[in-house]
């Protein structure tokens, strides 16, 4: 008798809802072609931002659904569009990009425009941490925790690990290590190995040595986490969806468990420690260790005296893991870039660290003091590529606080989007002759007006941690690989190829290939 009823409702159903989409259909196709009407009407003639000066898609459409935001070229369409505009642009039918400085200064000198949420709400799948946050409050205090790790104290102290599992394994690993005879290297695969290697060995309390592993679950989980990211980004009500993605989840789970492995692994070598590794200098604790993440085991809020839980340390781990791996990795295959193009500055700055790491000094002596002191230019040439090849080169985007605000003359409703375009600046009337790649600008006098303006790294209390970290990382590295090898481009068509912006700035392929040689003489 059941049967019979379930079977006579799969005949009756189709019809019944056949009906009532004949019924339906049409008023439905009218009331949202209506509703597009009006909402294109609204947005290009009636909307508080209507006067500001766009492209048509960005009147009517948010811009984290645009094609450029999806095809890596977001950048590239803010530099257009500033070009073509002027310094401020509505790029997206709530959001407002700025390229006029005193309006960026503006935004993220304080506390008082928020991260827009839309933005950064895929990072938080690991919790609130201090880069998805937009509570002050909660910033400040997570940053008490978190900046001994950054001190130049601290950072000192990391040199000795960030050498190792960098400029030494780059001149012994494989490659370029082997190149006896010359080799083609694919720089920026091997940059990108390398600079993981540093990274997880400062955040996790071990390297992946992917260099000279070849291949660790890492890189698969950093794949799924940025996938699930971008579409959590675009679809954030999927986030809390208990269906879909289940082998992206599932990775993200081991991953998630991976580190809290090496949590407790650290916190255990941390108990063991003889009392004559523990003598230091940093916090209450008074020890300071060769790491991010046992330096984040001890740190202590000095205003309440409260740690980091092991949920609070798994989510600044992550947040850390990739802050710093693949951005150090596109910024130094970036300076290898600009240098292969303006080889007047690659022959001036190979003379000045020859000069001063002759062939008798080994590659573990080889210090950060020393080339920020006796080779300013290496720095310099670290700051004009960021200024012109950013390895993050989209906008940090901020919300307009409640009340609204003025910014460039123009009233901004709250709620409004808005942020510096950090590419489209760069290259902006702010700068003299800004398309010349010109380190001089970072060095001497206009050195120290060019840096303040440097938007790179963001401004304000909300700015990168780990500026004076990459520098460190970067300028050992790039000193260590120009010391030892003679490298160059093999052809013109890696000087002009095409570079996209996901998470970082990347080759549109993954490679940079050059050619390398150990240089003669040169004792490793």
């Amino acid at each position: 008798m059941t049967f019979t009823w379930l079977f006579s409702l799969q005949g009756i159903v189709p019809v019944f809802v056949t009906g009532l989409g004949e019924r339906w259909l049409p008023l439905g196709i009218v009331t949202l072609v209506t509703f597009g009407v009006s909402w294109v009407i609204y947005q290009i003639f009636l909307s508080p931002l209507a006067n500001i000066p766009g492209p048509f898609l960005g009147k009517i459409l948010p811009s984290i659904v645009q094609p450029a935001y999806r095809n890596g070229r977001m950048f590239r369409h803010s530099m257009e569009n500033h070009r073509r505009y002027g310094p401020m642009v509505r790029l997206g039918c709530n959001t407002v990009s700025f390229i006029d400085f005193p309006t960026i200064q503006q935004i993220y000198q304080s506390y008082e425009f928020i991260k827009a949420p839309i933005w950064y709400q895929g990072f938080e799948m690991f919790g609130e941490g201090f880069f998805t946050t937009a509570r002050a409050d909660f910033h400040r205090k997570r940053k008490r925790v978190i900046l001994p790790a950054f001190t130049l104290r601290a950072l000192r102290v990391m040199e000795k690990s960030i050498i190792q599992f960098g400029p030494v394994n780059l001149i012994t690993g494989d490659p370029p290590g082997d190149a006896t005879e010359g080799a083609v290297v694919n720089i920026y695969h091997t940059l990108t190995l390398l600079s993981a290697d540093v990274i997880t060995e400062l955040t996790l309390g071990k390297s992946v040595q992917l260099l000279s592993r070849g291949s660790h679950p890492i890189t698969e989980w950093f794949h799924a986490t940025t996938r699930l990211v971008v579409i959590f980004n675009v679809f954030p009500f999927l986030k809390g969806a208990r269906w879909g993605f289940r082998e992206l989840r599932g990775l993200l789970q081991d991953f998630e468990d991976y580190v809290s492995s090496c949590i407790q692994e650290r916190r255990q070598r941390l108990q063991q420690e003889p009392p004559a590794e523990k003598e230091s200098s940093r916090g209450p604790s008074g020890r300071l260790v060769p790491d991010i993440l046992g330096n984040l085991i001890l740190s202590v809020d000095p205003d309440t005296g409260e740690k980091l839980t092991d949920q609070e340390l798994k989510c600044e781990t992550i947040s850390l893991l990739f802050g710093g791996s693949d951005t150090v990795a596109s910024t130094m295959s970036t300076v290898l870039l600009q240098l292969f193009r303006n080889p007047h500055v690659f022959t001036r700055l190979q003379e000045e660290i020859i000069t001063t790491f002759p062939k008798t000094v080994k590659a573990m002596g080889i210090d950060y003091e020393t080339i920020r002191h006796q080779i300013p230019l290496m720095e310099a040439v670290i700051s004009e590529t960021l200024r012109i090849m950013p390895s993050s080169p989209g906008t940090f985007w901020r919300t307009v606080p409640a009340g609204g605000r003025v910014l460039f003359n123009h009233y901004l409703p709250a709620g409004t989007e808005v942020g510096g375009a950090a590419a489209a600046y760069h290259i902006g009337p702010e700068w003299s002759d800004p398309m010349v790649f010109n380190p001089d600008r970072f060095l001497g006098v206009a050195g120290e007006k060019s840096y303040p303006r440097v938007y790179t790294f963001s401004l304000g209390p909300r700015q990168c941690l780990g500026r004076a970290l990459a520098f460190r990382e970067i300028s050992l590295i790039l000193v260590t690989l120009f010391r030892f090898f003679e490298i160059s481009i093999l052809d013109e068509e890696e000087l002009n190829k095409q570079w996209l912006h996901f998470v970082t700035l990347r080759p549109h392929d993954k490679q940079l290939n050059i050619a390398v040689k150990p240089r003669p003489g040169f004792i490793v």
